[in-house]
């Protein structure tokens, strides 16, 4: 920002986190799921790693509340149902067992002391496999053995993935875990069903024995604050996902366009027989691949199913909505407001994206508006510019200054304020990809860009795109309702009818709007 400038910091709204949910997932298995096979080891744990995980975010929860987890009643193991695979864990120490067999059974085995719900509390149905009781006692019959604290469960997962030779997929699995609040907000009901692959592991290891060796957490164990932080609000985890499909070089009246390029390869893919594993390799070029690749693990739920109806109509869902706190978290821009290209003046005049942005960064200045304090409901800029007379008064005199903020932290309020300088102090920038197309010759590469410039564009697909793009449109000139310039009469957009007649801000508002010339504006833009 510049020196000149005596606005050198500014701060974002508050931020609200759920720690306790009476909604549940609901954790099924499914042998048709896409990640059956898993690269690197005939064996696959991702639905135990899973399970484990879950265990891991609440108990670490309870332990930064000086809370604790219990178990419940779990049942000894008989012969498994038809629907089971029993496995004996012989490496595994008693109290090791006895908890993967909680994590495991049907039901809800552990809570937090109290019947306190955690927003990662599992109520399992049916994972296709059971953990068989070891010759020896366990000494676990009068559940006399405590549960693990987060770190020692992290080390059982981590003896789980040395055993097996698991691999990636012990943090494939916490990706999974950080999602699972997003899907209990996408669900209508008092559980949120998921499913996972169905686990394979050998009944019996002849060798490889490591009942005496002691293994670390895995790596991920030591950023597991950040990951819960994340986790907790779908409201910033949401837009960090749902940025890879949004670009800054596309201004709003394209976004439809934009949008449908991207329903055009994710279509064949989201029927109703969906390979997840595919979704995944698809978005795997994104730098929140991580993410979808946890949201893919847990099967064709509501997420996977809003991305469709996203992508197609370009409606604002509560996950979808741009959030500047989850750009300085991930890293990932949710909206042209993350970004802060400095555009020289020409002829007297301001990109509009600009003024957006100061409207925002300078919102306690308009007393009578607070529309400004978040960003609108869409990342698309607005397009052109503003001549430097028509930009009010409350923010004139910075138009060229140089706002280019830089995360330092947030605070947490509690009792005693916090503050946390959060996983990624410096956002990088965004990965560019470009798909080349391979071409045998020069030739054929000038048959196939003529053959795209005839492909005609599906009637249907034309009303989507413009449909589109003009809600977005008027989404993006809807939050900046009051701005006039010249050759409107009045507001750009007409006003939301649950905002207040607020006096204008300067310069003076006309008395006189031209409806027809800004009806007909609308139309001719958002194409």
């Amino acid at each position: 920002m510049s020196s000149r400038c005596d606005r050198q910091t500014k701060q974002e709204a508050k931020e609200s986190f759920s720690l306790r949910e009476t909604d549940r997932i609901l954790c099924t298995v499914s042998p048709s799921h896409g990640f059956a096979n898993w690269d690197g080891t005939p064996h696959n744990g991702v639905a135990l790693l899973i399970l484990g995980w879950a265990y891991v975010f609440s108990a670490s929860l309870a332990e930064r509340q000086n809370l604790s987890i219990e178990y419940r009643a779990i049942p000894h193991s008989e012969s498994p149902s038809p629907s089971q695979a029993m496995v004996c864990l012989e490496y595994a120490t008693p109290a090791e067992r006895m908890w993967w067999k909680a994590v495991t059974a049907q039901g809800v085995a552990w809570s937090i002391a109290g019947n306190r719900g955690s927003p990662w509390t599992v109520h399992v149905k049916d994972i296709g496999l059971a953990i068989a009781d070891a010759s020896d006692d366990d000494g676990d019959g009068d559940g006399a053995l405590p549960p693990p604290t987060a770190r020692q469960a992290a080390c059982y997962l981590a003896r789980l993935c040395a055993v097996y030779r698991l691999g990636s997929q012990c943090p494939a699995a916490l990706t999974a875990v950080v999602t699972f609040p997003l899907h209990a907000s996408r669900s209508f009901r008092p559980t949120a069903p998921i499913s996972l692959p169905l686990p394979r592991l050998p009944v019996r290891l002849d060798t490889f024995d490591m009942s005496r060796v002691d293994c670390p957490p895995p790596d991920e164990f030591s950023r597991l604050g950040y990951y819960m932080a994340l986790s907790l609000s779908p409201r910033i985890l949401g837009p960090s996902m749902w940025s890879i499909f949004w670009t800054p070089d596309v201004p709003c009246n394209l976004a439809g366009a934009w949008a449908q390029a991207a329903v055009s390869i994710l279509k064949p893919i989201l029927t109703d027989d969906v390979d997840m594993q595919l979704l995944a390799k698809v978005l795997s070029f994104t730098r929140a691949a991580p993410l979808w690749l946890g949201v893919a693990l847990c099967g064709h739920g509501p997420v996977v199913k809003s991305i469709l109806p996203y992508l197609t109509n370009l409606f604002a869902y509560p996950h979808t909505i741009p959030n500047m706190t989850a750009a300085a978290w991930t890293g990932l821009p949710t909206s042209f407001f993350d970004l802060s290209p400095r555009t020289p003046l020409v002829s007297r005049a301001v990109p509009r994206a600009q003024i957006w942005r100061l409207r925002h960064d300078f919102c306690a200045e308009y007393a009578e508006d607070q529309a400004f304090v978040k960003p609108p409901l869409h990342g698309w800029p607005p397009f052109g510019e503003m001549r430097i007379e028509d930009v009010e008064l409350e923010i004139r005199d910075h138009v060229e200054c140089e706002h280019r903020w830089a995360y330092q932290f947030w605070t947490w309020l509690l009792e005693d304020n916090i503050t946390d300088s959060g996983f990624i102090t410096r956002p990088s920038k965004p990965t560019q990809v470009r798909l080349l197309r391979p071409v045998t010759d020069a030739s054929r590469q000038q048959e196939q860009e003529e053959e795209e410039e005839l492909r005609p564009i599906p009637e249907s697909d034309m009303d989507n795109i413009h449909k589109s793009s003009k809600r977005v449109t008027e989404s993006i000139f809807q939050w900046s309702y009051t701005q006039v310039e010249r050759g409107f009469g009045g507001t750009v957009v007409r006003r939301l009818p649950s905002r207040a007649m607020e006096k204008a801000h300067s310069p003076e508002r006309s008395k006189h709007v031209n409806a027809a010339f800004i009806d007909a504006w609308r139309e001719k833009i958002a194409q």
